[in-house]
C-alpha cells in the first residue's frame, strides 16, 4: 500500500463518477433486449416448441428465459451502485444517478464512526446508520486515486486503514488438516 505521507497532498475537492458503468449497462440492456426479442419471435413463429435435436430452438428458449435477467436485473443493480462521490474538507457525499433507487448521502468526517477498509473499496458508516460505499475498482483510475488519497488523508488519524491480511488456513476443529494427514 502506498504511504499517504509521502504522496502529494490531495486536492481540496475531489469528484469521482462511475458514469461509464451506466453507459455499459445501457448497451448491455439494449443488446439483451434484441436477443430476447429475436428469441421470442423465433419461438412464436414456430409453434412446435422445443424438441430434442433443434439447437436453434434450444438457443432461442434460453435467450427468451435468461435475457430478461441480464437486460433488466443487471442494469438495475448497476444503477443502484452508480453515482458521483464528492469529497472535500467537510466530508464525503454520494449523489446517485437513479435517485429513486438510492438516496443522496452525506457524511462529515466527524460523523464517521466505523470504517471497513478493503483493497478494492471502503465502507464509511455514520452513527445514525448512514453508509457510503466506495468501490475503487469501479471508478476510473484517474478519479479513483485522488478520491482514495482524500479519504485516507481525512480519516487516517482516527482509523487503521491497513487491510487485514489473509489468515493462514487453519483447521476449524482440533483435528489435523488434510495436508498433515497425508504426510
Amino acid at each position: 500500500m502506498r504511504s499517504v505521507e509521502n504522496a502529494t497532498p490531495p486536492p481540496r475537492v475531489v469528484r469521482a463518477s462511475n458514469l461509464h458503468d451506466v453507459r455499459q449497462a445501457a448497451w448491455f440492456a439494449g443488446a439483451g433486449a434484441l436477443v430476447m426479442l429475436a428469441s421470442v419471435a423465433y419461438l412464436w413463429s414456430h409453434h412446435r416448441g422445443v424438441e430434442a435435436g433443434q439447437p436453434l430452438a434450444i438457443a432461442a428458449a434460453l435467450g427468451a428465459t435468461w435475457s430478461p435477467v441480464f437486460c433488466v436485473l443487471i442494469p438495475l443493480l448497476t444503477l443502484c451502485f452508480s453515482g458521483t462521490w464528492i469529497a472535500d474538507d467537510r466530508g464525503i457525499e454520494f449523489i446517485p444517478y437513479a435517485a429513486r433507487l438510492r438516496r443522496w448521502t452525506f457524511l462529515t468526517w466527524d460523523e464517521v464512526q466505523r470504517v471497513k477498509w478493503m483493497r478494492g473499496g471502503a465502507v464509511l458508516e455514520g452513527a445514525d446508520g448512514e453508509r457510503i460505499t466506495l468501490a475503487w475498482t469501479h471508478l476510473p483510475e484517474a478519479e479513483a486515486q485522488p478520491l482514495r488519497l482524500k479519504v485516507e488523508s481525512a480519516i487516517r488519524d482516527h482509523f487503521d486503514l491497513v487491510p487485514p491480511s489473509r489468515r493462514a488456513a487453519q483447521p476449524l476443529s482440533g483435528a489435523p488438516s488434510f495436508a498433515a494427514r497425508c504426510e
